[in-house]
């Protein structure tokens, strides 16, 4: 979405044309749901510590979806066999109660006592103090009847006596899906502010155009680095509630820790600091901070359907206490913590066969794929379409592509060497042999590899509980210029750092979680 060789006459424009006065919307209804579990939904849609990665189910506060069990669920709507499309009928909705019990397990524990007392007063007259029992005893309600109602729902899935009455099912729990945070109020945020949509679309054009065709973050050689090594020991997965899927992969995720290279410049006009990447902390409801003095790194997996196959996904985040400002007067992007991201994606013999990067707002996404891959593409597809330079390219169609700056070469058991720019914190290259020039390194730190599950539980000083992120995925306290600039075309809050699961590129074009992505935006051979 940025970029620091973008014009400063277009962007000073937008920031002069479009007002930065912007609106927020939405909230739970003022009268509470009769029935106890939606009871629990509803106190944290009130309080505003939802889950925003996860998306509700109408009327089944048991299920939570995720674009991964969204797929699923097409899937099995699609599948011809009724007894195998009755198994992945079911295990998605078991998986998607598992999702919707640790998601709202996470939300009850970030309630405040007034939360809990008014559910206990509403739905079992009891006006008492709540201690920890009382709260076991709420929250494990709320599991019971949730799964009595996925139970019957099973039910229904196991005496439907043919593919079309499954379907049919199924269909409900899609069309009962509610919308994710991702595209929710994109016109109610674009409407009033559509006098300015031209002005914003002539600077997205700009940027875009200077960032795909001009590669405006080419690697270069850097002044010095620091580097941020993975741990010298394997790590074992720290996290409340870790997932089953960062269980089973975390030896790979702790086996693929990039190593980053962080470019250090001997001048600049911001805290050194801002240049390194740290442990988030929380002091309250508003204040996050990054403790550089304890390098982390967050990650998590999951498991998508490319094709008919299963591949594994590494996710790695990182976070900076600040975007500095870069220029003057003005510099829209500066903000309050930083980020970036990289993932990988694996073949089916657990090698990498891509890596994605890009800033944890969603700006500056790239793809690197890898030669063995480019080599399947290209039997299979033939040469590269017109004004492309792979085979694995594919052109969109009104869209803007992903930038696939070269082939990268994963040798057996090795790690990514992540290059990440000064002040703008852009990752601008990925190898997984490091073949930069020799620069001189200030320092080498190990960093620990944690569960990514640990942003959204953090404790304060006080002992309560707080994510990172606010109820539609945005980092606390971390709004940007930016997001003014670019509100009357839709987006919310452009630049600003978001949650996994909330994640789009290109300019909202691409869902960065889509788990068809990969399909959507590469000619992919059939199977790898």
């Amino acid at each position: 979405m940025r970029s620091h060789h973008q014009s400063d006459s277009i962007v000073r424009f937008a920031v002069l044309t479009i007002s930065a006065a912007l609106f927020a919307g939405g909230c739970a209804s003022k009268k509470p749901p009769q029935r106890y579990p939606d009871g629990v939904v509803w106190t944290s849609e009130r309080t505003k510590v939802r889950d925003a990665k996860t998306q509700l189910v109408a009327g089944r506060p048991g299920l939570r979806m995720d674009p991964v069990l969204l797929d699923r669920l097409n899937v099995a709507m699609k599948q011809q066999d009724l007894s195998e499309a009755k198994s992945q009928a079911k295990a998605v909705i078991e998986d998607a109660h598992a999702v919707a019990l640790q998601s709202t397990s996470n939300e009850m524990s970030r309630w405040d006592d007034a939360a809990w007392r008014n559910l206990a007063r509403q739905y079992y007259g009891a006006d008492i103090a709540v201690d920890d029992t009382v709260k076991q005893q709420l929250a494990e309600g709320f599991k019971h009847e949730t799964d009595l109602q996925v139970w019957f729902l099973q039910r229904r899935v196991d005496e439907a006596r043919d593919a079309k009455q499954l379907r049919a099912v199924l269909a409900e729990l899609r069309k009962q899906t509610q919308e994710s945070v991702k595209t929710a109020g994109r016109a109610s945020r674009s409407v009033p502010y559509a006098i300015f949509a031209l002005p914003s679309k002539i600077a997205q054009n700009s940027v875009h155009e200077n960032e795909a065709k001009q590669m405006c973050y080419q690697d270069g050689k850097f002044e010095s680095v620091v580097i941020f090594a993975p741990p010298e020991q394997p790590t074992e997965p720290a996290g409340r509630n870790l997932s089953p899927s960062d269980s089973r992969y975390w030896n790979a995720l702790t086996k693929y820790a990039p190593v980053f290279v962080q470019e250090k410049k001997s001048k600049i006009a911001y805290p050194a600091e801002d240049d390194l990447i740290g442990e988030v902390k929380v002091a309250n409801d508003a204040a996050v901070s990054i403790d550089t003095r304890s390098p982390i790194v967050y990650g998590y997996t999951r498991t998508v359907l490319l094709g008919d196959e299963p591949h594994v996904q590494l996710i790695y985040a990182i976070w900076y206490p600040a975007h500095p400002k870069l220029r003057e007067p003005v510099d829209p992007e500066a903000g309050h913590i930083d980020g970036a991201t990289i993932r990988i994606t694996l073949d089916s013999q657990l090698r990498p066969a891509t890596c994605e990067t890009l800033n944890n707002c969603g700006c500056h996404h790239r793809i690197y794929a890898s030669r063995d891959l480019e080599e399947l593409a290209k039997r299979e597809h033939g040469e590269p379409p017109a004004a492309k330079g792979y085979s694995l390219e594919r052109d969109v169609k009104g869209k803007y592509d992903l930038i696939f700056p070269k082939l990268i070469d994963p040798g057996a058991g090795a790690r990514p060497f992540v290059r990440c720019r000064a002040g703008s914190h852009a990752i601008v290259d990925v190898d997984f042999v490091n073949r930069r020039p020799n620069e001189p390194v200030s320092q080498t730190v190990h960093y620990a590899l944690r569960s990514y599950d640990e942003l959204e539980q953090l404790r304060t000083p006080d002992g309560r509980t707080v994510s990172m992120f606010l109820d539609n995925g945005l980092v606390r306290g971390a709004e940007r210029l930016e997001g003014a600039i670019f509100t009357p075309l839709g987006m919310l809050s452009a630049g600003q750092p978001r949650q996994r699961g909330t994640q789009l590129i290109n300019w909202d074009r691409f869902d960065f979680d889509d788990p068809r992505l990969l399909e959507h935006t590469l000619r992919l051979p059939k199977s790898f």
